[in-house]
This record gives C-alpha cells, sequence and structure tokens, in this order.
C-alpha cells in the first residue's frame, strides 16, 4: 500500500507515536494488536474450516435427510459460489462504509447460518444457511485483510500477516480431521455448531479491541457498475466450473432444473459451458470498464496496472499452487469419506478466482 492510501485511512492510530512506530518497524506487536491479530484469526479460521469441515460430514447428511447426490451437491456448492461471487464487492464496500461494521456483520451471519444448518431438519434449511453463510464469509474474510492494514505497520505488519496465513493454512488442514472426529463420534451438526462459540468471541473481541475504518478520497464513488459486473461474472464462472461435472462441460448429458427454470439435454451446449462463457464476457467487459474508469482519474475497483508488477503475478502464480495444494488433500478426505460428491472437489476452484480478484486489495501493494 502507498503512503497516500495510508494517509487517507480514517481511524488509523497505530502510528500515533514515535515509539510505536519505532515498535512496528522493530517488528514487534503491541497487546492491543496480538488481541486485534487474535480476532481476526479466529474469524478466518472458522470461515476456512467451515469450506473443508462438512465435506467429510455429507455421506451422513445425505443418509439422515435420504437425499440424492445431485441434491447433496448443493451443500458444498452454493457455499463456494456465494462466497467466490460477492468477496471482491464486499471488500471494497468494507472500505468505503466502514469495515469492523461489515466485519462484524458478516461474523453474525455467519453465525446465523451455523444455526440454521446445525439444527436443519431437511435439504432446503441446509441451503438456506449455507447461502446466508456465504455472504457472512465474504464480509468478513476481506475485512480481515483490511483490519490487519490499518492496524499494523512495518516489520510487524510482515509478522501479521505471516500469523494470518498461517491460519488459513491451518484452518484447511484442520477441517476435514474436525468433521471426521465429529461425524464418527458427536454428530455432524456439530461441524456447524463448533462455529457458534468462536464466532461469539470473535464478535466481542472485536466490539472491545477494534477501531473503525474507512479509506476516504475525494475522488472515489462507488463503483456500482463495477460491482454488478464482477459479482455476476464471477457467479457465472464459478458455477459453470462448479457444474460442469454433473451437467457436462460441452453438452448437457442430464437436465437442469431449479426453481421455474430447466435446461434440457436436447440443448446443444451444456448450461456450465454457456454460464462460463457468459461470466468470461462479463469479467471482460469489466475489465475495459475498470481500465478505462482508472484513466478518467477515478478510483477503480480493481486496479489492473498491478499486473505489471512482477511482484504480483508471481503472487498470483503461487496462490494457484496452494490452492491446487489444498484442492488435493480436500479430494484424499473425499476419497477416504467414501461418497463425497464430485462437486465436492471441483468447489476449490473458486478459491483462485476470488483470491486473485481480491488480491490487488492487498496492502503489500
Amino acid at each position: 500500500m502507498s503512503r497516500e492510501r495510508q494517509g487517507k485511512e480514517s481511524g488509523q492510530n497505530w502510528e500515533g507515536s514515535a515509539s510505536q512506530a519505532a515498535q512496528a518497524e522493530s517488528g514487534k506487536i503491541q497487546p492491543k494488536q496480538l488481541l486485534i491479530l487474535l480476532v481476526l484469526s479466529l474469524s478466518l479460521a472458522i470461515i476456512v474450516i467451515d469450506a473443508t469441515i462438512v465435506i467429510v460430514a455429507l455421506p451422513q447428511i445425505q443418509k439422515d435427510f435420504s437425499i440424492s447426490l445431485k441434491d447433496l451437491e448443493w451443500i458444498t456448492s452454493l457455499y463456494a459460489l456465494i462466497f467466490g461471487s460477492f468477496l471482491l464487492s464486499w471488500g471494497k464496500l468494507s472500505d468505503e462504509f466502514g469495515r469492523r461494521l461489515i466485519f462484524m456483520a458478516g461474523i453474525s451471519a455467519f453465525i446465523v447460518g451455523s444455526i440454521i444448518d446445525g439444527f436443519s431438519l431437511n435439504l432446503s434449511q441446509m441451503l438456506i444457511g449455507r447461502v446466508i453463510q456465504g455472504f457472512g464469509a465474504a464480509m468478513a474474510s476481506p475485512s480481515t485483510l483490511s483490519i490487519l492494514t490499518t492496524t499494523f505497520t512495518g516489520k510487524s505488519r510482515n509478522v501479521a500477516f505471516g500469523i494470518w496465513g498461517a491460519t488459513a493454512g491451518a484452518a484447511a488442514v484442520l477441517g476435514p480431521v474436525l468433521g471426521g472426529y465429529f461425524t464418527t463420534y458427536i454428530s455432524w451438526r456439530w461441524a456447524f455448531f463448533i462455529n457458534i462459540p468462536i464466532g461469539i468471541a470473535a464478535l466481542v473481541g472485536a466490539a472491545f479491541v477494534i477501531r473503525e475504518t474507512r479509506f476516504k478520497d475525494p475522488k472515489y464513488t462507488t463503483d456500482y457498475n463495477g460491482l454488478i459486473l464482477i459479482t455476476i461474472g464471477l457467479a457465472s464462472v464459478l458455477f459453470g466450473l462448479i457444474e460442469a461435472q454433473t451437467y457436462g462441460w460441452l453438452v448437457p448429458n442430464q437436465e437442469f432444473s431449479a426453481g421455474g427454470f430447466s435446461w434440457s439435454t436436447s440443448n446443444p451446449l451444456s448450461l456450465p459451458l454457456v454460464s462460463i462463457i457468459s461470466g468470461i464476457v462479463l469479467l471482460g467487459l469489466f475489465t475495459f470498464y475498470e481500465i478505462g474508469r482508472a484513466r478518467k482519474g477515478r478510483v477503480p475497483l480493481f486496479d489492473f496496472s498491478l499486473l505489471k508488477y512482477k511482484g504480483f503475478r508471481y503472487g498470483l502464480f503461487t496462490l494457484r499452487w496452494a490452492s491446487l495444494g489444498q484442492s488435493s488433500s480436500s479430494q484424499y478426505s473425499c476419497r477416504r469419506s467414501k461418497g463425497c460428491p464430485r462437486s465436492a472437489q471441483a468447489s476449490h476452484s473458486y478459491r483462485w478466482l476470488s483470491q486473485c480478484s481480491f488480491s490487488p486489495q492487498s496492502p503489500v501493494f
């Protein structure tokens, strides 16, 4: 993040004294900063865990609800679709309306969704909870990065982001383990109930230790057109990638039906393929729109000029390989659980796309 942007942050008080600045440059984290890091790490942990903990519990959920494998896939797919589609949008909105506000609202929604899922008696109730969880995760996840940015400076910021990244990696590995333990020895419902006490602790901590911050720029106006293009574009691409293994990559191999909409096998192209193509077109329009917006001197939703930096491009490449590694470990857990739907494995593709979309807001740049 540039010095100019740092100067525009409201509520950033960690740089208020020479002693604090010296501590930041030395990499020493202050006690209150440590509490903030703990709150953000707990919040990130339940969001990441929730994406993998359910995978191992799916066979038991299928048995209890007496649902088909096709219906079971939506438990993982819907969460991934909502999370990946709205991640960038909520990240930008939190900069404008308040990071702590959006963070706490996201965690609250995530807790509500977990309660609904934990007490759900059928698939419809569970899917409602998964949608709410996806929205909550999309709200809270980018806010954790933004809050870290305004809380830490100098070398202490590098330490904080190292801990933040390690938390995400550990949570991804811990998810299938916890899911297997709860499903085997207690109940699959605890794969959702575990989020409640951790989320409440994070909310209480956030209320006391996190200060509200916003990104103020006189040139900035809410980019609603960009938000619409990126949200629908990502949703279309992610839906196609997630559902292509079920409904066909090129031609439809079974009929799709949701609500009053249906896509029969007589169509020449599969619905996932049409969805992917439509999403790519929308993302292309988003690219040209944001480049034009930046040339006019307005703050873009996505700064494509960052692509000229090798470090940024290498970072995206690293994220992709990290995502593949996490996907492989979860696929192993799927095979061990005997009955995990294919979309649970394919849904990991949303991670890389959403991370690539959101990464320009990282303070590193």
